[in-house]
This record gives structure tokens, sequence and C-alpha cells, in this order.
């Protein structure tokens, strides 16, 4: 049984599953499509062609094999997802985030508030997203991939979680994406290998390719990516 506001506002074409809930204010556009157990916070707003609460499939091609049972979907109040991005089953946002046009989220994924996920942006299974994070156009966050708070992910990063580039098949406990901590920045372009560790605070500059831990408030560059220079005081968070 649904739980809609009466001052929502869904436009006709919208499809709504069943065990939804649609909180006051939130604007609908047309031919968004809300799957079964979606809970949209106050004051969201969902445009055209955006799927919320998708189902993954793995059409028996994958390796990591799939579990049934999925969770809930939760968006936060105050979000905007842009036209065309899907969010799979299983996945918490929190409030006052944005979600960009053509924007993939998928299950298992938990980002915190006030966080930025640009257009054309990946995120794959199981990412944990801190609060006031910003990740910018095209960008690829793997599976089993942690990130921090006040991140910023520049346009074009990869991560990656597989060293052997899928011809081990898939285990948990191998496939793991890198740990980013808080206050870290990301310049274009970079690639992020499978575990490395990104201490908070650290810079990596664009173009770098990261194969091992990064120090925190450590600046890194270049293929591999090597110390440069300590963060200078004015560029450090906190």
């Amino acid at each position: 049984m649904n739980k809609i506001a009466s001052s929502a506002d869904i436009a006709d074409t919208v499809k709504i599953g069943n065990n939804v809930e649609i909180g006051e204010n939130v604007v609908i556009h047309d031919y968004a499509v809300i799957k079964d157990n979606v809970r949209i916070g106050d004051g969201a707003e969902i445009f055209p062609f955006s799927v919320i609460g998708r189902l993954p499939k793995s059409a028996g091609a994958t390796s990591r094999k799939l579990n049934d049972d999925f969770g809930s979907v939760s968006i936060g109040s105050g979000c905007v997802v842009s036209p065309g991005a899907v969010i799979y089953a299983d996945v918490s946002i929190g409030n006052n985030c944005l979600v960009g046009d053509n924007a993939s989220i998928r299950e298992g994924a938990v980002i915190g508030s006030r966080c930025i996920i640009s257009r054309n942006v990946t995120l794959n299974y199981n990412v944990t997203i801190g609060n006031e994070t910003k990740i910018m156009d095209n960008a690829h966050i793997t599976g089993n991939c942690r990130i921090g708070d006040r991140v910023f992910i520049s346009v074009g990063v990869v991560t990656v979680n597989d060293n052997n580039i899928g011809r081990a098949g898939y285990s948990d406990g191998d496939i793991t994406g890198p740990v980013i901590g808080d206050d870290v920045s990301v310049g274009a372009s970079a690639v992020l290998m499978p575990s490395v560790v990104i201490g908070d605070n650290s810079i990596i500059a664009a173009g770098s390719i990261v194969k091992k831990n990064v120090k925190p408030y450590s600046v890194v560059a270049g293929n591999p990516a090597k110390f440069v220079t300590k963060v200078p005081d004015y560029l450090i968070n906190g």
C-alpha cells in the first residue's frame, strides 16, 4: 500500500509501484518510474525518464552472483534526481543531494547528505560515500569502494577493484576498491588502483596512477604516483 502526501505533484505519466512512500511537496515529472519499496523525502524533485528502485539483472553473464533479496530505496529530503538517472534497489541517499543527468547508482550504495553525483557518473555496487562529497562528470566509482566526507573527485576519474582484470572471477575478499579518506581531492583523469588507501587531506594530481597507499596531507603525482610535497596549510580543510 502506497503512502503519498496530498501536496505531492506527480505527473499523470509517472509509473509508481507498490509500497512507495512520497513525502510532502515532492515533484515527480513526466515518465519517471518509481519501482516497489521506494521512499522519497519531503521536497525532493524527480525529473523525467529517471528510474528509481530498479532491480539488477545479470542475464547469467556476470561473475558476481546477485542476491535476490534487495532492500528498499531511501531518497532524502530536498534531493534532486535529474533526467535519465537510474537508481537501483537497496540504495540510501541522504538529504539535499543532487544526482546528475544519466547517472547510475548500483545496489548497496550508501550516500550521505549534501553530495553531488554529477552527469554520467557511475557508482557500482556497495559503494559508501560520506557527507558533502562531490563526484564530477564521467567519473567511475568501482564496486566495494569507500569514500569519506568532503571529498572532491574531478572529471573522468577511474577507480578499479580487480588486479586480475576479471580473469580470476569474483570474490568479496579479493575484489575491493580504493578507500578514500576525508577531505581528499582527486584531479581529472586520475586512476586509483584496487585497495589503495588515500589518506585524509591528500591531493592526487590530474592524470596520476595511484598504485600504493598515500599518506595523509600528501600531494602525489605521476605514473606511478609519487610523493611531491606536503599539502600547504592554506589548502587543509578542517
